[in-house]
């Protein structure tokens, strides 16, 4: 793939797909699949960790507020039918699936390069070096970490 002199800022899948196929011109690609496999789980999870305290630094008043209230008050109002924890709870859930289709896309890149690298070498060479990278081991962790999340928050 050539160099399009774009900054790779300015287009990240345009990078990403250069990345991907220089790996797989210096042979490192297989290896490269691998450390992504396996990083994906923390690294998830470190995401979802730094968007909740991004969404409560966003809304330190509206949560010291609802910790404020009287054991009697929360008791009476139903949980999440408050104003303020909505908006909080909304905040959050647009944020983090935000971000989260964002990593997919990222990886949905990383897939289409590699698959195309595979056709690729099914006339050209040989493909015992090839990777393997299933897109659905990229579902699972996050999968997995909203689930959890679900319960906990």
């Amino acid at each position: 793939m050539p160099y399009t002199g774009q900054h790779p800022e300015s287009n990240s899948f345009n990078y990403i797909t250069q990345i991907v196929f220089a790996l797989h011109s210096l042979s490192q690609l297989h290896r490269a699949m691998d450390t992504v496999t396996q990083r994906l789980p923390l690294e998830v999870y470190q995401l979802v960790d730094k968007t909740i305290v991004e969404v409560e630094a966003r809304h330190t008043l509206e949560i010291r507020e609802l910790n404020s209230k009287s054991r009697r008050d929360r008791i009476l109002e139903t949980s999440g039918k408050s104003e303020s924890s909505s908006r909080i709870l909304a905040d959050l859930l647009w944020t983090l699936y935000s971000k989260l289709g964002a990593v997919l896309s990222g990886h949905r890149v990383v897939h289409d390069c590699v698959l195309a690298i595979v056709k690729e070498s099914n006339q050209t060479e040989n493909l015992r070096d090839m990777p393997e990278f299933n897109y659905i081991e990229v579902w699972k962790p996050i999968q997995s970490e909203v689930l959890v999340s679900n319960f906990l928050y």
